[in-house]
């Protein structure tokens, strides 16, 4: 009985790290939930394994992608060329599979990680479960009239 027991927490601690995304938000909601919201092109992309900066022993396997932004549409940012982090998108994370020389509307979220020992709190993260997807002309014009409206 006891082996039975040990295989059912096995199982059901393994699904616990699987992505699930039930369905992609509504634009509008998306939008109010993320904290910066831009259209851009990627630029480059780089393998990083860093630290959780809230769960403090926790390591994992995150991409680093360059991408050159053309238009910010929610939110603040000080350059031109942003980075973003996002799961390796295999393995059952919830990563964005990006690919360079493409253009995306990309949600993104703040979330603190340590990186070489550091700390860096505002770094933006996204994956398949917000919004973030290839660049559609009608999408970006109604992003773009959905956040005018609303001061973005």
């Amino acid at each position: 009985m006891k082996k039975y027991i040990f295989y059912t927490i096995i199982i059901i601690s393994n699904f616990s790290f699987a992505c699930s995304c039930v369905e992609l938000l509504p634009m509008k909601k998306a939008i109010q939930e993320a904290d910066v919201v831009f259209t851009g092109k990627i630029l480059s992309k780089e393998s990083l394994t860093i630290k959780d900066g809230e769960l403090s022993d926790y390591t994992k396997t995150q991409v680093k992608y360059q991408v050159l932004v053309t238009t910010i549409h929610k939110g603040k940012v000080r350059n031109k060329i942003l980075t973003i982090l996002t799961g390796p998108a295999k393995g059952g994370d919830c990563g964005y599979r990006f690919e360079i020389g493409r253009s995306y509307t990309i949600y993104t979220y703040t979330h603190p990680v340590i990186i070489n020992g550091k700390t860096v709190n505002k770094f933006l993260t996204t994956s398949i479960c917000t919004r973030t997807q290839e660049f559609e002309e009608k999408e970006y014009n109604e992003i773009i009239k959905y956040c005018k409206s609303k001061g973005y």
